[in-house]
């Protein structure tokens, strides 16, 4: 009767709490492709790649957790909740060797530029274009130096996103 230690019963609805998360994901990729030279230059090759992409993303949670009004294991909900995510994309690269060995020159053993860009439409989110600049100059056999700018994206993940709804897993609402 005077005894510190909490009750059997009490203590089984206090651990009475679980959660359980589950998730099934899928992605389907097809891209295409095609590159190879273009035409020719004192310096080499021009080269190009240009090509397309559609990428299709797809979740579905299933998430049981308690209600916080008693015991998970009779008083608890179940969520159900599909993500998805298409993207469509397009990509361009060019490959222009301005100096090459039958033009090189003290100091300019060689120079390429590479300008590229992608674009990428997303069914969720909106689109971006994304281009890339660079340079290769090899001052001597065994030394180059190498420049580029670039921008990227990344779209947020799907589960930080939600469904259309805006409900994730974390908050349910």
């Amino acid at each position: 009767p005077g005894s510190p230690q909490t009750s059997p019963t009490l203590r089984n609805q206090l651990l009475d709490s679980m959660q359980l998360q589950r998730a099934h994901q899928t992605l389907k990729d097809f891209t295409l492709k095609f590159d190879g030279p273009l035409f020719d230059l004192p310096a080499g090759a021009v080269r190009a790649a240009v090509g397309g992409e559609y990428i299709k993303y797809s979740m579905r949670e299933e998430v049981t957790r308690e209600r916080g009004t008693g015991p998970a294991s009779s008083n608890s909900q179940t969520s159900f909740i599909d993500l998805g995510r298409d993207v469509q994309s397009a990509f361009l690269e060019l490959l222009v060797p301005v100096v090459g060995e039958n033009n090189s020159f003290p100091g300019m053993r060689g120079l390429d530029l590479n300008v590229s860009g992608r674009y990428d439409d997303y069914s969720d989110f909106g689109d971006t274009t994304n281009p890339k600049y660079a340079l290769n100059w090899t001052i001597v056999h065994g030394l180059r130096v190498r420049a580029n700018y670039a921008e990227s994206f990344t779209a947020p993940a799907l589960t930080s996103r939600g469904n259309t709804d805006g409900i994730t897993a974390e908050s349910s609402f």
